[in-house]
């Protein structure tokens, strides 16, 4: 019986598989019932509730009394979306256990399409600018839109019933005319004064009226349209004017999109922001697309489309796939009785906020980093070696690198330098104790261009050492600068699980190996102050001596008395003077020992 009713019907389980499906259900949704049976329901179709509350009422309803009714929307399995008067019951057993649902549909696609037509005529009569109004055979008044309201001043409940002459002046035998050329030609056109309910009068508007026939040409009312009250017309124009030029011209970014999520407008600030030249080549793209990730984008959207709102910074994809910063604000808006009717969103490109953020983010950083270098090296002024240790130590720490190492140019213009301090390095990445030409590639572009050289910009180019010619790690080799001129050598640096080093890592490198020269440079002037200090007291016990006349250092201490029975600072300057120069000597010898002898050698004192 249920195959030859003209209504679909279809039977599910509580687990919401098809059992039953008549023959207008499968002409309704395109599946034949052998290949649907068994299947849950949602692959046949979705349900799209047309209110938010609509789906916990059909439950209640189903708990409380087995039934419900009401218009939902079906997404079918090829996408298209039908209108569906849908009557759901309750299936229970003999002992009264719930063992499925009902469903009786009936596709009203078509009435309700001709529901919203007459619906957006109404709104279109009742939201008019120009007074509208409907009158009965006898001229009485059966509907006033609101302009009409508005104009004449009456409010709905009072202007029903009163005569079409209320609206208009004084018209003596002009109304005859009007009512027989009406009858005549089914319409009339011209000007007449209008009245307020108050009796006063405006100058005269243009008026046409018309007869409203149905069908059949039988006549159902007369619609009088015009008397427009030009001082407010021009005001709405005006104030529709100003704002539609506010958000044309606005420099924040504006858009609305329909309820799919598809474009419909937007302002020309979006056009730049987006990198696009016309409106025609973004309207009807969905939202989606403008974001750098679709998922994150889509689920904004369902969210606006959920709570009416949402407010985030967001990632945008330009025309050109370039990405930047933007805040995101979206709002649903909604017609006068609440129904949802689009999403406006207005966006503004906050890259440079951001970039500004990091910057000072960075510039923290480096302050912070280069203070606790500063740190390190100060508290052993002349102890050069000892302090670069320290400031070794301090720089793979807070940088989280994986190991380095600083060479020192040796003086009296050599070209060759010596590597006095070395920690952490990785395996495989050659450790020289001594490079015999400071002019060789690719030490002469740190060591005497003064340039940062930060070895992932150039595959091509290798530190020269171990068993193959070439490191694969992410290094840095940084001069150590005072004044713009290299004053000592080089920091070498590994960076930290193989990353390459950002923007931020290179600035404070370079600014680290500028804190380190200027250290160094002031350490070899006090080096050099002692030494003079030493070579005047010498000079001052000789010419005692010679004279016969006792002299005391500029310290107030004879050197042969106190440097070395006490083992003083002007002894000890001097024996590390000479350890160094040893050292130095033999580790840039003719013969270069191999890479394990100082591969993490501690930073400590020569």
């Amino acid at each position: 019986m249920l195959s030859q009713v003209e209504d679909a019907v279809i039977a599910a389980d509580t687990d919401e598989r098809l059992t039953y499906m008549n023959r207008a259900a499968e002409r309704l949704y395109a599946v034949p019932s052998g290949e649907a049976l068994g299947r849950p329901i949602p692959e046949l179709f979705t349900t799209e509730w047309l209110r938010p509350d609509d789906e916990e009422a059909a439950k209640n309803a189903l708990r409380s009394s087995g039934t419900w009714r009401g218009v939902v929307s079906h997404r079918k399995r090829d996408g298209e979306v039908i209108s569906v008067d849908e009557t759901l019951s309750t299936l229970t057993d003999d002992s009264g256990q719930v063992t499925g649902t009902l469903y009786s549909l009936r596709d009203v696609t078509g009435q309700r399409r001709a529901e919203l037509e007459l619906w957006i005529k109404d709104m279109a009569i009742a939201s008019a600018l120009e007074g509208i109004s409907l009158s009965d055979y006898d001229g009485k008044i059966i509907y006033a839109n609101r302009a009409s309201l508005a104009i004449h001043g009456w409010e709905e409940e009072e202007i029903v019933g009163q005569h079409v002459s209320v609206l208009w002046g004084d018209l003596g035998g002009e109304m005859n005319q009007i009512r027989e050329e009406l009858v005549r030609n089914g319409a009339w056109s011209g000007e007449v004064k209008s009245r307020r309910k108050d009796g006063s009068t405006f100058p005269p508007m243009q008026l046409v009226l018309s007869v409203v026939t149905d069908e059949a040409g039988r006549r159902i009312c007369t619609m009088g349209s015009g008397g427009i009250d030009i001082t407010e017309r021009k005001q709405a124009e005006q104030e529709l004017r100003i704002r539609d030029m506010a958000i044309a011209s606005s420099l924040s970014a504006f858009t609305v999109a329909d309820l799919d999520g598809r474009l419909i407008y937007v302002n020309r600030a979006f056009l730049s922001m987006w990198g696009y030249d016309s409106p025609t080549e973004v309207i009807g793209k969905r939202v989606t697309e403008l974001w750098q990730n679709e998922e994150e984008a889509r689920n904004t959207f369902e969210n606006v489309v959920r709570t009416g709102r949402h407010i985030g910074e967001r990632i945008g994809r330009r025309r050109d796939k370039t990405t930047f910063y933007a805040m995101f604000s979206g709002s649903l808006v909604r017609d006068g009785d609440g129904v949802p009717l689009c999403i406006t969103a207005s966006l503004t490109d906050i890259t440079g906020q951001k970039q500004a953020e990091a910057n000072i983010q960075a510039h923290n950083r480096e302050l912070s980093v280069l203070n606790r270098i500063i740190g390190g090296v100060s508290t052993s002024a002349t102890d050069l070696e000892e302090a670069l240790g320290r400031v070794l130590a301090a720089v793979l720490s807070l940088l989280d690198l994986s190991g380095g190492g600083i060479y020192l140019i040796e003086p009296g213009g050599r070209e060759r330098a010596r590597l006095v301090c070395v920690q952490g390095l990785p395996e495989g990445f050659p450790s020289q104790p001594c490079i015999p030409d400071i002019t060789a590639r690719p030490y002469v572009e740190v060591l005497v261009a003064g340039n940062p050289l930060f070895f992932d910009d150039h595959p091509d180019l290798r530190y020269p050492g171990g068993e193959e010619e070439g490191t694969l790690h992410q290094s840095a080799s940084i001069p150590i600068t005072a004044h713009g001129r290299v004053i000592g050598g080089a920091l070498n640096v590994v960076s930290g699980n193989g990353n390459q080093f950002t923007d931020a890592d290179r600035s404070l490198l370079t600014a680290i190996g500028r804190e380190i020269g200027t250290s160094v440079e002031r350490t070899l002037l006090i080096r050099q102050l002692e030494t003079a200090e030493q070579e005047a007291n010498l000079y001052s016990t000789f010419s005692a001596t010679i004279s016969g006349t006792p002299r005391t250092s500029r310290a107030s201490t004879p050197i042969s008395s106190s440097t070395c029975s006490k083992g003083g600072k002007e002894e000890t300057t001097h024996r590390n003077s000479r350890t160094v120069s040893a050292k130095a000597s033999k580790s840039c010898g003719t013969s270069r020992p191999s890479a394990g002898s100082t591969r993490n050698r501690p930073c400590s004192r020569r």
